[in-house]
Formats: structure tokens, sequence, C-alpha cells
């Protein structure tokens, strides 16, 4: 009995929280999900790369996650796709907010510096209670 209710507290555990996932272990966003498609190409505002990839993991895995850059939606990710687009150098907000909210999680808001040296690699993480956050990250490089 004892086993079951170690196992039981491992999977509910593991519900609660996302993984990082590298750019090589991602798949691209289909172009169905993408809001702002102009963003996917360089412009002579935006030269700047920048690389998001939603983090996999069971939470949140039946909705989408809507990011949107400076007020303007931009993309809709699933688990493990990846958005590649361009921004100007600068502080920019980031907000997240879930396709469909039935347990009234909170919209994620952050603001990131789209620096000109780089990187500009970042993931979406999926925190229970705390709701979406996009946090720099080094480990999706791969």
């Amino acid at each position: 009995m004892k086993r079951v209710a170690f196992l039981f507290a491992i999977v509910a555990l593991a519900g609660c929280s996302t993984t990082p996932v590298t750019r090589s272990a991602s798949h691209p966003v289909p172009a169905a999900q993408v809001i702002a498609p102009e963003l996917q190409a360089p412009s002579a505002s935006r030269t700047l790369p920048v690389l998001l990839i939603r983090d996999a993991g069971f939470m949140g895995s039946f909705v989408g996650a809507i990011v949107a850059v400076d007020g303007k939606n931009v993309v809709m990710l699933k688990p493990s796709q990846r958005f590649e687009f361009y921004l100007s150098a600068g502080n920019h907000m980031f907000s997240v907010k879930q396709e469909k909210n039935p347990l009234g999680e909170p919209m994620g808001e952050t603001d990131i510096e789209i620096r000109p040296q780089g990187p500009n690699t970042f993931r979406l993480r999926l925190i229970s209670g705390e709701g979406p956050r996009i946090e720099r990250s080094t480990q999706i490089n791969e």
C-alpha cells in the first residue's frame, strides 16, 4: 500500500512541472498557429533572432499558450513547439495567457531584454499556481 501511495505522489508531482526542450528535440510551430507572421522575417527595425520553445510536460498540455510581445498576440504554442522570430534590441514586454483557462491560472508577464550579442533563447514554462513564465535559457540551444 505504501508503494502505491508513493508512486501516486510521484505521478502527481510530475504532472505539476514542465521540462526544457532543446532546439533539436522541438517542433516548429505550424503556420496556422502563427498570429503575427511578419515577425518571422527580419526587417529594418527587427534584426535580432529570437528563439522561444515551450517546455514539455503534462501540465497545460491540452491547452495552447498565446504569447504576446509588447501587447500584440504573436503565436499560440503547444508543448515542445518552437517559434523563431525577429525583434529589435532593447526591452520588450512578453505576456502569456492560456488559450482556454478552466482553472483560472493567472497571465504571466515578463520584461525581457533582447541583447544585440545574444543569446536570445527563451523557454516558456508553466508553473502550477504561478501561471506561465518566459525565461532566458541556454539549456535549449542544442
